[in-house]
């Protein structure tokens, strides 16, 4: 007689008791789905509202709407990060103007950054609320007619900038500056310093 083989054991069926077990496995799915879609849904706002950019890199992400006008060039490096919820952040080139935005840098809401020569922002800044920055006065103090040469703005990698900070032209801030909240950055900022106050002086250095 031939030896049959023995049958493998079925896989466990899991067994739902009710719509109860349904409903909580279902809740747990959609809580495990939601940092990824959340991602996703990011990701696509970001391509929508940087398609006028010069370019844009990968992994961009944008957090609610932007305000973007690029009349020059607007290069976003990559893994930078819009927060743009509250209020919304703007982008804006003029004629000729170049702003550039480094790797990895975070923008809060109600930013404004507005060149009409060159704005550069470092890697790994983080932009506090209402940040202002801005490369032309738009008119003179005494002839509210005639519009003032512009002057560029250039921040430093790792610069950490505090919520309603003015930066006016002509500034340089160096690498792993501090900006105090509230500031009016008037003059440069030497690498590894503190500034606060308006207008703005250093405090630290680290």
């Amino acid at each position: 007689m031939e030896e049959r083989s023995p049958s493998l054991p079925a896989a466990p069926v899991p067994v739902i008791q009710g719509r109860r077990e349904l409903r909580a496995l279902s809740r747990g799915d959609l809580r495990m789905l939601r940092p990824l879609a959340r991602k996703l849904r990011e990701a696509v706002a970001a391509r929508y509202y940087l398609r006028s950019c010069t370019h844009v890199g990968r992994y961009v992400r944008v957090d609610g709407r932007l305000i973007v006008r690029n009349e020059g060039k607007m290069y976003i490096g990559e893994r930078v990060k819009f927060r743009s919820t509250v209020v919304r952040c703007e982008l804006v080139t003029y004629a000729g103007g170049r702003l550039e935005i480094g790797d990895r840098t975070a923008i809060n809401y109600g930013s404004s950054l507005a060149a009409h020569e060159r704005i550069q922002i470092g890697a790994d800044c983080l932009l506090g609320p209402y940040t202002n920055i801005i490369d032309n006065n738009y008119h003179d103090i005494f002839n509210h007619t005639r519009t003032p040469p512009s002057r560029p703005v250039v921040i430093g990698d790792a610069v950490w900038i505090g919520a309603r900070v003015l930066i006016l032209p002509g500034v340089t801030i160096g690498d792993h500056a501090v900006i105090g909240a509230g500031a009016v950055v008037t003059e440069s900022v030497p690498a590894r310093a503190v500034v606060s106050g308006n207008p703005a002086r250093i405090v630290a250095t680290f």
